[in-house]
């Protein structure tokens, strides 16, 4: 699966010389088989659920910019996630040298971003999490979630679903290095 940047967001499963796999419980989806060299690791687990640090990102029914974030240790949890240039051309997220070396990327460019996703049932609205993205390291399977200290994005910021989405590529990652905390 490739991000926006044409990053790849997991590794090819057809590139896999291990047949190791795990299976995975969850409450939406059944059992899952997934390859060991597909799960997360988040050291640190997401804001609010940090003693679950082992997911993985399974691909939605019908294709789009919405994938899910399932928890390996834990069938009822489970996220949606999007990669927020998909939705925000200029969506522009600080990283600190500590987070690059937490999830070991060398390379800012290299990673991934990802937004928590969330809807409402009474109004219908669908809002990402722009406060808290994930930074992702496809190469290292590693991944930590921001807390931005700006009130420029919100937690439940509207998703524009109206019209076409952002060009699949872009040429530049919005994201760049900073040195506030997250």
């Amino acid at each position: 699966m490739k991000n926006q940047a044409g990053n790849e967001m997991t590794p090819d499963p057809e590139s896999k010389s291990s047949g190791n796999t795990v299976s995975i419980s969850t409450t939406r989806f059944g059992d899952v088989e997934v390859s060991e060299q597909l799960l997360i690791e988040f050291p640190n687990g997401l804001i609010g659920f940090e003693t679950f640090t082992r997911y993985v990102i399974l691909e939605n029914k019908t294709p789009g910019p919405f994938k899910w974030l399932q928890c390996v240790d834990e069938p009822d949890l489970a996220f949606v996630v999007t990669e927020p240039e998909a939705f925000f051309e200029n969506y522009d997220v600080p990283v600190t040298e500590d987070v690059l070396s937490r999830i070991e990327l060398t390379d800012v460019g290299a990673g991934v971003l990802l937004a928590l996703v969330t809807t409402s049932r009474k109004s219908a609205s669908v809002t990402v999490n722009l406060q808290g993205p994930i930074l992702f390291n496809p190469e290292k399977q590693l991944a930590c979630q921001l807390a931005l200290q700006t009130s420029e994005y919100g937690t439940q910021h509207p998703i524009p679903l109206e019209g076409p989405l952002e060009e699949e590529t872009k040429d530049q990652k919005n994201i760049t290095l900073e040195e506030e905390a997250c």
